[in-house]
């Protein structure tokens, strides 16, 4: 008499992988420890910026801007400022007498080239006496003329009356950085360029440059936007509508 075949649910087939048998633990509560990711794929939060603004009645009513300040404390990470060239391990081996087993060190060297993103000119910009009153822990920048972001911390030993004739191009470096403003436009600014890494806003920067140097020099606008494609850093706003839903 041939045996009966059983149901779907209980046969399988050789490719296929055998039923999982439920344990008991299983049902227990668990603790799970998910490490986040470093690098730019991090979640840590590299900056924060605090903008306080008011208006008067009079200045409502003849349409003037209104009186802000913003302050924002950056920290930019090493991943930002250079590229790994190579990555490999090296073993030191050290025999201490009186031991049978020699102790093994393994390091992990890492060679790297800096990117030089150059700071924006208002971190070109030199300010001695907050240099002075900081003593060189943080990088510091002044947007009051200027939207962008932070000043080089590469400086900050000079005295406040130190000449500085020709000098050398700042860029980004690994570290803390204060930028703060007086101006509405740079903290608008500011929150676009939030969006974008150091690459993106040397790319803005250029533009402005551009654009200022055209406009300067009489160039049609027609003209003056002959290669922003290649510079601008929002390409991907075009995929949103002329005024967005903001409320």
């Amino acid at each position: 008499m041939q045996p009966s075949s059983g149901s779907s649910s209980s046969s399988y087939t050789s490719q296929d992988s055998p039923p999982r048998t439920e344990l008991w633990w299983d049902r227990l509560p668990s603790l799970k420890i998910v490490r986040p990711p470093k690098g730019p794929f991090s979640p840590q939060v590299d900056e924060r910026c605090f903008t306080y603004c008011s208006q008067s009645i009079t200045g409502r009513i003849h349409g003037n801007d209104p009186w802000c300040r913003t302050f924002c404390l950056r920290r930019v990470f090493l991943h930002e400022v250079s590229r790994v060239l190579s990555r490999h391990r090296t073993e030191t081996v050290t025999h201490v007498p009186g031991r049978k087993q020699p102790i093994v060190e393994t390091k992990e060297v890492v060679e790297t080239q800096p990117l030089n993103h150059p700071l924006p000119p208002e971190g070109q910009r030199y300010s001695g006496w907050l240099a002075m009153l900081l003593d060189g822990k943080f990088s510091i920048g002044d947007g009051e003329e200027d939207d962008g972001h932070h000043h080089d911390e590469s400086d900050s030993a000079l005295g406040p009356g130190h000449s500085h004739p020709q000098r050398e191009t700042k860029h980004w470096r690994e570290g803390w950085y204060i930028w703060w403003s007086s101006s509405r436009w740079a903290a608008q600014e500011k929150l676009d360029l939030m969006r974008r890494d150091l690459e993106g806003q040397t790319d803005w920067q250029k533009l402005k440059e551009r654009r200022n140097d055209e406009w300067a020099r009489g160039v049609p606008p027609q003209e003056q936007t002959s290669g922003e494609q290649e510079l601008h850093p929002f390409q991907d706003m075009s995929n949103i509508p002329p005024f967005p839903d903001v409320s």
